[in-house]
């Protein structure tokens, strides 16, 4: 399976199991959806990290592997303080629910975009 395949079906993942967590009717549903998130989420890294070879130039794989870390820990860090805000404001757990799943989708179109670029060649 070729990376951006498998990112894409984990983001496709994500964002039907962000926008269904609200909407099941018991606890056990949510934990569950949660749980494929969680597996989601973990799909993701290795097929990221495989690809950055086949987009830059072997001289700053390094500092590309450092730019998608720390773009990354950005979202790992704003995503929460959002999700609070939206609970803060009243806009309940549906509202950051879907504010997660939104974020899923922009990564879904960004995947969607690799895929039809055209890859540099190695030599």
């Amino acid at each position: 399976m070729r990376p951006t395949t498998l990112m894409g079906l984990s983001l496709a993942a994500l964002v039907a199991l962000l926008a269904l967590v609200p909407l099941l009717p018991s606890m056990w549903g949510g934990v569950a959806a949660v749980m494929g998130v969680g597996v989601a989420t973990m799909l993701l890294f290795p097929p990221s990290f495989a690809l950055i070879p086949t987009l830059v130039e072997s001289g700053v794989v390094g500092l590309a592997t450092g730019y998608l870390n720390a773009v990354g820990f950005v979202g790992a860090m704003l995503a929460p303080w959002l999700f609070g805000l939206i609970l803060d404001r009243g806009w309940g757990y549906g509202a950051g629910f879907a504010l997660l799943a939104g974020f899923a989708a922009l990564g879904l179109l960004a995947v969607w975009m690799l895929m039809r670029a055209r890859f540099k060649t190695r030599p």
